[in-house]
C-alpha cells in the first residue's frame, strides 16, 4: 500500500471512528443542515488541516468545486433517503430506506477517497502553520460570519488524536 493509499484509508477509518460518537454526529448534522457543509468534504479538509497537508487556500477551493457533481449526487441520494424514511415502528419501506442509505455511504466514501488523495498529492507541508484549523474553517464556511465555526473547531479538536502525518 502506498503512502497516499494509507493516508486515504486513514482518513476514512478516522471518519468512521469519529462519526460513531453521537456528539460528533450532532455536530455534523448541525453543520450539514444549518450551514450547508458537505460532511465528506469537511472530514477530508479537516484531516488534511490537522496533518499539515493543506495546499494553498485558492487551490483547495477549486479542488472542492471540482467535486460539485459528486456532492450533488450525495445530496440527492440523502434527500431521497430522508423522504423514504418510514415512520417509527413501521417496517414497510425500511428496505428502500436502507438501500438508499447504503448508496449514500458508497458515494460519500468515493468522494472522500478521491478528494483526500488529491489533497495529499497537492499538499505543501512547508506552508503549514499553526493556523491550519482557522484556514479549514474559512475554507469550509467562507469568509463571512461563521455561526458554525465553534462546531467545526470542536470537530477539529476531536480529529487531532487520530491523525498521524504521513512520512
Amino acid at each position: 500500500m502506498s503512502t497516499e493509499e494509507a493516508w486515504v484509508e486513514s482518513v476514512w477509518n478516522g471518519t468512521v471512528q469519529l462519526y460513531s460518537n453521537p456528539a460528533v454526529q450532532d455536530l455534523c448534522l448541525a453543520l450539514q443542515d444549518e450551514e450547508g457543509v458537505c460532511i465528506p468534504t469537511l472530514f477530508c479538509v479537516c484531516f488534511a488541516a490537522v496533518a499539515g497537508l493543506l495546499p494553498p487556500r485558492e487551490r483547495i477551493r477549486s479542488l472542492i468545486a471540482g467535486y460539485d457533481p459528486a456532492r450533488l449526487e450525495i445530496a440527492t441520494i440523502r434527500a431521497q433517503r430522508r423522504a423514504a424514511r418510514p415512520p417509527d415502528g413501521h417496517i414497510s419501506g425500511k428496505q428502500v430506506y436502507e438501500e438508499l442509505k447504503k448508496h449514500e455511504l458508497i458515494a460519500e466514501r468515493a468522494l472522500m477517497a478521491a478528494l483526500s488523495a488529491q489533497l495529499y498529492r497537492e499538499a505543501r507541508p512547508d506552508l503549514y502553520t499553526h493556523v491550519a484549523d482557522d484556514r479549514a474553517v474559512h475554507i469550509l464556511l467562507g469568509d463571512g460570519p461563521k455561526p458554525g465555526a465553534p462546531a467545526l473547531f470542536q470537530l477539529l479538536l476531536a480529529i487531532r488524536p487520530l491523525v498521524r502525518r504521513p512520512a
